[in-house]
């Protein structure tokens, strides 16, 4: 087999550091090609006025890029941005989303020199740093060269076009009650019982909030399906089963972010109340991150892989690869 060679990549000049508000222009402008699905370019930019407004972004949310200053103007080379989240152990971990290149710096590895040059930045101004997470969708080889290591098992997929009517309105009460996110107090309890050296990404309050509003910006700009209720819990005080979910307006999915049950009753009864809420509101799929009972279907190799590089860690061992720790949406 013949060793692959990559063509040198100038550095001269370049510099990397936090976007400004005027960066953010340039790079919005660029990425709309890639993320402004069914948006005008106007809308898209009231999306991310909007979303960088959210109180989670406010507090967590850094854009990143590479540049080569030119006079008055910057040569923009690749971006990327990072929530900050904590971990159950107090440390931060970085979740890098919007990976981008402008197209006619594409092929000089831009992208790994922004993401290992945030990687040692944060390694150095963070004395909680715990790691870097992202999701691939370009397969496992570039993050691998980066010191990333999947995590991946997968997820379980049920695809509701040709599915037929699991019930009527009615039965998406019957495994529960549905209620806002802002009314569940549930989230703290599992943590106290996971491993303190792994970092589980869980959906606070802040994070869901951040999608509502994502969703609530894609249902009164093109009227996309939205789920004001969308934490179904049993009868139990405080809940000892339940399901929390939101919409990925982008592509008319409900995912699930977070799913616990404390018997087999309970897991076939709330499924089925999930199916019928999503096939009210007239989504394409649901997704989950951990298991669901038939109809879902597991999908082993999903489209797109999440990936960590841990502070101080080289091998990432079976406990990461398994729930709770897997959690992200």
């Amino acid at each position: 087999m013949s060793k692959i060679t990559h063509p040198r990549l100038d550095l001269g000049g370049i510099e990397f550091g936090p976007a400004s508000s005027k960066a953010m222009a340039v790079i919005d402008r660029e990425t709309y090609s890639e993320w402004g699905m069914s948006l005008t370019l106007e809308q898209y930019f009231e999306r991310e006025k909007t979303m960088r407004q959210v109180e989670w972004s406010k507090s967590g949310l850094e854009t990143w890029w590479l540049h080569r200053p030119q006079n008055a103007t910057s040569d923009f080379l690749s971006s990327c941005e990072t929530f900050r989240q904590k971990t159950n152990d107090g440390k931060n971990i970085y979740v890098i989303c919007s990976v981008f290149t402008p197209k006619k710096h594409r092929g000089n590895r831009y992208a790994g020199e922004l993401l290992n040059r945030l990687y040692v930045h944060l390694e150095r101004t963070d004395s909680q740093f715990k790691g870097c997470m992202l999701f691939s969708d370009i397969g496992l080889r570039f993050y691998e060269n980066l010191g990333y290591r999947s995590i991946d098992q997968g997820h379980w997929i049920l695809d509701l076009k040709e599915l037929a009517p699991v019930g009527n309105n009615q039965s998406a009460d019957e495994g529960g009650e549905w209620i806002r996110s802002s009314d569940f107090h549930g989230f703290e309890y599992p943590l106290a019982n996971l491993d303190p050296l792994l970092p589980p990404l869980v959906p606070t309050r802040e994070l869901l909030q951040w999608r509502e509003a994502r969703a609530k910006f894609y249902a009164q700009t093109l009227g996309r399906p939205y789920l004001e209720k969308n934490v179904l819990i049993d009868s139990q005080s405080p809940p000892e089963s339940y399901i929390v979910t939101c919409i990925e307006p982008r592509l008319n999915r409900l995912n699930v972010l977070w799913s616990r049950f404390r018997n087999p009753h309970d897991k076939a009864s709330m499924t089925k109340a999930l199916i019928v809420k999503a096939q009210a509101l007239k989504v394409n799929q649901i997704k989950s991150w951990s298991a669901l009972p038939a109809p879902f279907t597991h999908e082993a190799k999903p489209d797109s892989l999440a990936m960590v590089r841990l502070h101080g860690i080289s091998e990432i061992h079976e406990p990461w690869t398994s729930p709770p720790y897997l959690f992200w949406a």
